[in-house]
Order: C-alpha cells, then structure tokens, then sequence
C-alpha cells in the first residue's frame, strides 16, 4: 500500500463567512487497514491542524491500481468514495471507517480534502484589539479530562467602565512534561494546539450546530463590573500530546467589541 500525497488545495467552491479554513489545514494525519475483498478496509485519523473549530470537512479517498482486465485507468483512479467529518476540533484527532474496492483489486490510496466548512465567528473588521481595553480578563477555573471526555471552565471578568459586547479567546493546549507547568519564567512551552473561538453562551453546543453555516452564539454583551463564567464541554480526550491539566492549559483575550462601538 502507497503513502498517500499531502492533501491538494481543494476542487469545492469555499463556504463564504469568516473564517475560512483552507483545505491544506484538515486531513488523514494517519490510518490503518484491512485487506478485503477487491479492496481495502480502512480506520483514518482525520485531523484538523488550524486554529478554528471545524463544522464539517468532506474527503475524497481514491482507490489505486489495475481497472477491469487488468487496464490501467487514466491517473491509476480506479474507484473513489466520499466521507464527511465533524465537528472537527483543533489538534483533535476523529476515528472514520470506510471500505474502499474495485473490480480487479486497489493497490494503492490518494487523499484529498475537497471542502472545509468552519464555524463562524464575528469578522474581525468588527472587533478591535484586546489591548485597547486592558480591563477585560479571562482565566481558567477548572480543567477536567477523563473517559468521558473534556471540560474546561473559564471566567472572563470586565473591572473597566464600558459594556463589552463580543470577546474573542484563544485556548491554547501544550504538552506532558515539565516544561508544561514551568510557568511564564521557565522554559519555552511546547504547544499542541489552539483553539480560536468568539466567548460563547453558557448553553451553545458546538456538536449540536445549524448548518450551513455553523455559527459560534456569543454570550450576551458583559457589563461593568460584572463576571461570566462558561464551561465547554467537549467528548473527547482533547488534542494530541495535551497533558489534558489546568497548569498545561491557557487562555487569552486576542480582541473585542465595546457595545456601541
């Protein structure tokens, strides 16, 4: 069985909206087979390698090898299927099973991801930078990983003077290892992943999205003085090579939106 080539740039018209995941960025990371009759059974790891969470991603797998009696069809495509995926997660790898077969046998795989559909988040021409209001803060309160998947609670808490009608977060995960909890002053962290995503409602459901497009439902705007607390709850173990602790786990405004700004 050959190696497959990297994902190609895509042959579906990307989904308008903000943001745009290219294709380049969701693929097969790895995969496993069966050989089966006139083909192939096959586990994939489907991974999403951007900072966005992903609504779904259509891939192409291509069957390689000989066509009926032994001709060789154009590009060596003797068959191809289709399968979607998602929600994808970032760094988060997804278990897909699909049989693949053609008259005369498949010898080798070609993947390629053809769409990729994001989850929605405020434009940024409509938000501004976090260090324009230094009185917004966001903190991790809790971080719970365990057979039944992943929860990490978070407070953002507004001491200025203004209403902040929209927040965005980045939620970063690094790996095992001391150098996960050594702390701003000790050595450089190694980071799994990251997850960009607008501070959403206390009950938004990323697996329960609407589609097209899947949207981030942002929390309602956040008084002076006031503090929100939100948890998000995922049913996975996280990304790969996250310790899956609050001291390997970290959060931080990347922009925001005064009310009536």
């Amino acid at each position: 069985m050959t190696d497959p080539p990297p994902a190609g740039p895509g042959s579906r018209q990307a989904p308008s909206g903000w943001p745009v995941v290219s294709p380049g960025h969701v693929g097969v990371d790895d995969y496993e087979y069966d050989l089966a009759y006139m083909g192939v059974y096959l586990r994939l790891d489907i991974c999403n390698r951007s900072p966005y969470l992903v609504r779904e991603a259509v891939l192409r797998i291509d069957g390689l090898g000989p066509g009926a009696e032994g001709a060789v069809s154009p590009k060596g495509v003797v068959t191809s299927r289709e399968i979607t995926a998602g929600p994808l997660f970032p760094g988060v790898l997804v278990r897909k099973e699909i049989g693949i077969g053609a008259p005369g046998g498949v010898t080798g795989l070609r993947f390629e991801t053809i769409a990729v559909d994001a989850v929605r988040l405020a434009p940024p021409e409509q938000m501004g930078p976090a260090a324009g209001y230094a009185d917004l803060a966001a903190e991790i309160l809790e971080v719970t990983d365990d057979d039944e998947g992943t929860s990490i609670r978070i407070l953002v808490r507004n001491s200025g003077a203004s209403t902040v009608d929209k927040v965005r977060l980045r939620l970063r995960y690094f790996e095992a290892g001391d150098e996960a909890a050594a702390g701003p002053s000790g050595p450089p962290r190694d980071q799994a992943a990251e997850w960009i995503l607008d501070m959403p409602r206390r009950d938004w459901d990323p697996y329960r999205l609407p589609g097209p497009p899947g949207i981030c439902d942002p929390a309602e705007p956040l008084p002076p003085g006031q503090t929100y607390e939100f948890t998000l709850v995922r049913h996975d173990r996280g990304p790969q090579g996250w310790a899956g602790r609050r001291d390997a786990t970290s959060i931080e405004i990347l922009a925001l939106k005064l009310k009536d700004q």
